[in-house]
C-alpha cells in the first residue's frame, strides 16, 4: 500500500450483470485483524434498511493527541532502547517454562501442534512477488453445522478438514501432493487476554495439521479436531501475549532490515518449510445486514500472505453461508480459482458421510434444510 496515505482503502465496484454493487475494501494488517474487522462491520452496516441516519452528540467530538515536542521523542526512543533489555529478561523465565511443559505433554503421548519447519514444501511455498490474485465461493452454514453435529467436532475443525479435502485435491490434481501432512498457520484472537495491550492487531498464532496424508475425509476430520485440541493447549500453556509481548521487546529497524534480506536473497526456499498457508476462521455476522438501504449478500474475507507461505484462506460466515476467500502470490498460485471451486465438493463428501453416520446413529441431533454447496463467483 502506498505509505504516503492513510494505509486503508475502499472501492465501490459498479456494473455487475446481476445488478450487484461490490464494496472492496483493502486495511493494512497494522490496523486490523479478524476481530477488529467484524467490529468494523457494525459501524459501517445498518441493522435495518430504512435506519435512520447516525447523529453524533454534540459534546462526542474527536481531538487529536497533542503532538510530542523533539525532546519528548528523543526521551522515549533512549528509555525504549535501554528498557528493551529488561523486558528479554523478564520474558525468559515464563517462555522456558511454557516450553518445558509443552515437551512434557509430549512425552506422555499427548497431541499437540505440529513443530515449525517440519511442512512439506509445495509450489507456493516460495519468495514471493508484489502481485496478487484471489478467488472465493460461498458453501451452506447448514452443511457446516450437519458435519459438526454428525461427528461431535466444531465448526473450526470442520472448516481446516474442508480446506484440507481442497488442497489434496488441488495437489493431486498437479501431481504435487505430499507424503507428509501440511501444516497451517492458524491466527487466535487474544482481544479477551490481553485487555492491558495497546493496539487493535492482538493476534496470536498456532501451527495445525491438515492431515492432508489421510485419504478418508472423515478419519481426516477426526484427527484434525484431535491435534487441534492439542494444539489449543500447547497454545495455552505458552501464553495468550506471546507474541506481542516478544515483539514489544524486539528492535523493528533490524527486523524491518531483516525482512528485506530475507526476501531479496529468497532465504524462504533454503531452508526447511516453516508452514504452508495460513488459515483464519472468524465468525461473521448472523443478522441481515444493510448498507445505505441495500441488504448485504455476501461476504468474502482475504487475509494477508507472509514469504514463503504465498497462499492464505480465510473464512468468514454471513447468515445461513459461510463464506472461503483464497488470497494468493500470483505466480505461485496462477490458478487458485480451481482451489475455491474445490471448496463445494470438500463439504460434499463431508456431508455424504455426516448423512450415513447419521442414519447407523438416529440419535444424533440432524440439522434441518440442509443443502448441497455451490460454487458462487459473486461480490458483494
Amino acid at each position: 500500500m502506498d505509505r504516503t496515505r492513510p494505509l486503508w482503502e475502499m472501492w465501490i465496484v459498479e456494473g455487475r450483470a446481476d445488478g450487484l454493487l461490490a464494496i472492496v475494501s483493502k486495511v493494512h494488517h497494522s490496523s486490523i485483524d479478524g476481530i477488529t474487522g467484524a467490529n468494523m462491520m457494525a459501524e459501517l452496516f445498518d441493522l435495518e434498511a430504512d435506519a435512520p441516519p447516525r447523529v453524533l452528540p454534540q459534546h462526542d467530538t474527536w481531538e487529536p493527541e497533542r503532538k510530542p515536542s523533539e525532546i519528548e521523542l528523543l526521551g522515549r526512543a533512549v528509555y525504549d532502547v535501554v528498557s528493551r533489555p529488561v523486558g528479554v529478561a523478564k520474558l525468559l523465565p515464563g517462555t522456558v517454562l511454557g516450553l518445558a511443559k509443552i515437551l512434557n505433554r509430549r512425552s506422555k503421548g499427548a497431541p499437540g501442534m505440529p513443530a515449525p519447519f517440519t511442512a512439506p514444501r509445495t509450489s507456493f511455498n516460495a519468495t514471493l512477488t508484489p502481485h496478487r490474485i484471489v478467488s472465493f465461493v460461498n458453501v451452506s452454514l447448514d452443511d457446516v453445522k450437519t458435519v459438526k453435529n454428525a461427528f461431535d467436532v466444531k465448526v473450526n475443525d470442520v472448516v481446516i478438514a474442508i480446506a484440507s479435502g481442497a488442497l489434496r485435491k488441488y495437489l493431486a490434481a498437479r501431481g504435487e501432493l505430499p507424503e507428509r501432512s501440511l501444516i497451517a498457520s492458524i491466527p487466535v484472537s487474544v482481544h479477551d487476554r490481553t485487555q492491558d495491550k495497546e493496539g487493535t492487531t492482538k493476534v496470536s498464532f498456532m501451527f495445525a495439521s491438515l492431515a492432508s496424508d489421510i485419504a478418508d475425509p472423515v478419519e481426516r476430520l477426526r484427527a484434525i479436531a484431535e491435534i487441534n485440541e492439542g494444539a489449543k493447549k500447547d497454545h495455552d500453556l505458552v501464553g495468550a501475549s506471546f507474541l506481542q509481548d516478544w515483539a514489544e521487546n524486539a528492535a523493528p529497524n533490524t527486523f524491518s532490515l531483516a525482512a528485506r534480506m530475507y526476501s531479496s536473497m529468497r532465504l524462504s526456499e533454503r531452508h526447511p518449510v516453516v508452514h504452508n498457508l495460513i488459515i483464519s476462521n472468524v465468525p461473521g455476522p448472523p443478522i441481515p445486514l444493510y448498507l445505505n438501504g441495500a441488504r448485504l449478500h455476501s461476504l468474502y474475507p482475504l487475509g494477508p500472505i507472509m514469504d514463503g507461505a504465498g497462499l492464505n484462506l480465510t473464512v468468514l460466515s454471513n447468515m445461513d453461508s459461510v463464506g472461503f476467500g483464497f488470497i494468493a502470490c500470483k505466480e505461485l498460485v496462477p490458478d487458485v480459482w480451481d482451489l475455491a471451486e474445490d471448496v463445494p465438493a470438500a463439504l460434499a463428501e463431508l456431508v455424504e458421510a455426516a448423512e450415513k453416520a447419521t442414519k447407523k446413529s438416529p440419535n444424533k441431533a440432524k440439522q434441518s434444510g440442509a443443502r448441497r454447496p455451490v460454487a458462487q463467483q459473486t461480490a458483494g
